[in-house]
């Protein structure tokens, strides 16, 4: 009987492989009432960005439905008065691979049934003090506390939802929505909605 040997593949193989199937960074435009705002989607966050395109593409009306504390701006399609009551994001298995910077575009890791509405983040925290990341005692690398330190973000989000983008344009357009005045669910009073382009 012959015997049939199976070839495994070189490890340095599979990794080429891997690198020639991640998709490649694209731009997306949220356009709004009040301006544009330019979005680069990670083509290595696969699921996030497949989610934000199935929200896009969706027969929903997509909104900037809530600005919560000046920290991020939220972005979905159903936003009820109890909403903030389930925005209740557990820990990741694996902390985001990149750190929660103002102007980063991130999805929580929410328990989500099917048909339930999607929401993402949009980071507005303002630069962080020393006593404010010192609650994170040594997990923080010294490299990406600087970058709190000097762009502002929310590092509480770090293990608890995934970065899969970054604003490129129009942030200006983004803290004056902010600046709105908004309900006791943080909703705006104005109705802000967005579609989603190119």
């Amino acid at each position: 009987m012959t015997e049939v040997r199976r070839r495994i593949p070189h490890p340095s193989l599979l990794i080429l492989f891997l690198f020639a199937c991640r998709q490649p960074d694209r731009v997306a435009t949220l356009h709004t009432d009040f301006g544009d705002v330019r979005v680069r989607l990670f083509g290595d966050q696969a699921a996030q960005v497949a989610a934000f395109d199935q929200m896009a593409a969706g027969p929903d009306t997509v909104l900037l439905g809530a600005f919560v504390r000046g920290q991020w701006a939220v972005l979905g399609t159903d936003f009820p008065a109890n909403w903030p009551e389930n925005w209740q994001a557990a820990p990741l298995e694996k902390p985001s691979a990149r750190p929660h910077l103002r102007g980063t575009l991130t999805m929580p890791n929410l328990p989500r049934e099917k048909g339930a509405p999607l929401r993402f983040q949009i980071v507005l925290g303002k630069p962080k003090t020393e006593a404010e990341l010192d609650k994170f005692g040594q997990k923080m690398p010294p490299g990406i506390r600087q970058k709190y330190l000097a762009q502002g973000g929310e590092p509480a989000w770090d293990e608890r939802a995934t970065v899969f983008g970054e604003i490129i344009e129009g942030m200006d357009v983004l803290v004056r929505i902010a600046a709105m005045p908004t309900d006791g669910a943080h909703r705006p009073l104005r109705r802000v909605p967005v579609q989603i382009g190119q």
